[in-house]
């Protein structure tokens, strides 16, 4: 019997095509659906945190570093462990919740999966077993001003961005399950979305939210000071 090779070849090519993720989706190739953020976060401790209760940023007006107090900055890092009028808080792509190192709360979130936003709609749709993740420690992009103060300090003669590796890193607190709701790769910056629905526990343990992180739609990823605005649908249920 003769084997056609070159009909093998192709079929299997179409299939590792086929099998290919979407991943690397570049920051600009998705259209903008939803909501976004009041104001673009920085580098650093820059948190925009928001009352999902309330429906009220705290915060929508200040930027930089949040090591220190201004008028419109009602909140510096370390106080939001004791405060009990935020729920979730964002810097650049890392999202916080009101729970485990980042704050006292009862708050957390827990993933619904690869589902549509519209089929989720009731607090009964939550698995009985289900378990909210706290957060914990992670590595953000530290702000170029900020590298350059701790390299005063410690005589660290390191650029600020490495071409192989990126902007320097620092530890803060965020939620390492909310981490997986946009990936970020790069350089060159990509990133590709999970646009799975994500449930958040108020800080007061009493009331849920639905989640999806839609896009990252702002050209200025890693090189400049600013960071994207994301979009992202948000509602309670009941």
């Amino acid at each position: 019997m003769k084997i056609d090779l070159h009909a093998i070849q192709k079929t299997i090519l179409i299939l590792i095509i086929a099998a290919l993720p979407a991943a690397c989706v570049k920051y600009d190739a998705l259209p903008y659906d939803g909501k976004n953020l009041p104001r673009i976060t920085e580098y650093s401790n820059d948190w925009l945190y928001y009352n999902l209760r309330k429906d009220e940023f705290l915060n929508p007006f200040s930027s930089g570093d949040s090591i220190f107090r201004t008028s419109d900055r009602p909140i510096v890092e370390g106080e939001q462990k004791d405060r009990m009028d935020w729920d979730i808080a964002f810097n650049r792509f890392n999202i916080r919740t009101n729970s485990g190192l980042s704050g006292n709360g009862k708050g957390g979130a827990y993933d619904m999966g690869l589902v549509a936003y519209e089929s989720i709609n009731s607090i009964t749709q939550i698995p009985d077993e289900a378990v909210f993740v706290t957060d914990t420690i992670i590595n953000i992009t530290m702000s170029q001003e900020q590298w350059i103060l701790e390299s005063s300090k410690t005589g660290n003669t390191d650029p600020w961005f490495n071409p192989n590796s990126g902007p320097q890193q620092m530890k803060s607190t965020a939620n390492p399950l909310l981490a997986n709701a946009l990936r970020f790769s790069g350089p060159p910056p990509s990133y590709q979305p999970s646009f799975h629905v994500y449930i958040i526990r108020s800080a007061d343990g009493v009331r849920f939210f639905k989640l999806l992180i839609i896009s990252w739609y702002d050209a200025e990823l890693e090189i400049g000071e600013n960071g994207g605005l994301i979009s992202y649908k948000c509602n309670e249920i009941f």
